[in-house]
């Protein structure tokens, strides 16, 4: 059995691409570029220390 190399290998890009997950990363990724362009402050080191704090502490209540 043969397989095309060029096509398994986009595979796994294009279930990304489809995939809510990368959907949700992608709107909140565009929704802090956004933020950080209209109030110039947004990606401050206390910022992304704040919101790395509250990810850490939803993951830790997710995994139980």
């Amino acid at each position: 059995m043969k397989t095309n190399s060029k096509l398994s290998n986009n595979k796994p890009i294009s279930e990304l691409f489809k995939s809510t997950t990368f959907a949700v990363l992608l709107i909140t990724v565009l929704i802090a570029v956004v933020v950080h362009v209209v109030t110039g402050n947004f990606f401050s080191s206390y910022n992304v220390s704040t919101v790395i704090r509250q990810i850490s502490f939803i993951a830790i209540v997710s995994f139980g």
